[in-house]
């Protein structure tokens, strides 16, 4: 087993690396609300207001996960930023 002067294993994981590649591998059609924000040159909360008050953002309305965060179809951004 390798292990370090402080009894830490330094055996090299190779999860992770397999895990990276799969994520990789996959076409992203969602964003994160900063990443959104981002998008639109403002604040996550002013996102997050907008959802509140009128229940999207732009048009454009967000999947609630089980978790509360959203996910937000990049699709969609793509044609309110467009046009």
């Amino acid at each position: 087993m390798n292990v370090d002067t402080n009894g830490i294993s330094t055996k090299p994981r190779r999860t992770a690396t397999i895990v990276r590649q799969r994520v990789t591998d996959l076409e992203v059609t969602h964003c994160s609300t900063r990443e959104f924000a981002g998008f639109f040159r403002v604040k996550p909360a002013s996102v997050r207001r907008a959802l509140c008050i009128g229940g999207a953002y732009q048009g454009i309305v967000p999947i609630k996960l089980d978790t509360g965060r959203l996910l937000w179809p990049l699709a969609q951004v793509k044609k309110a930023l467009e046009g």
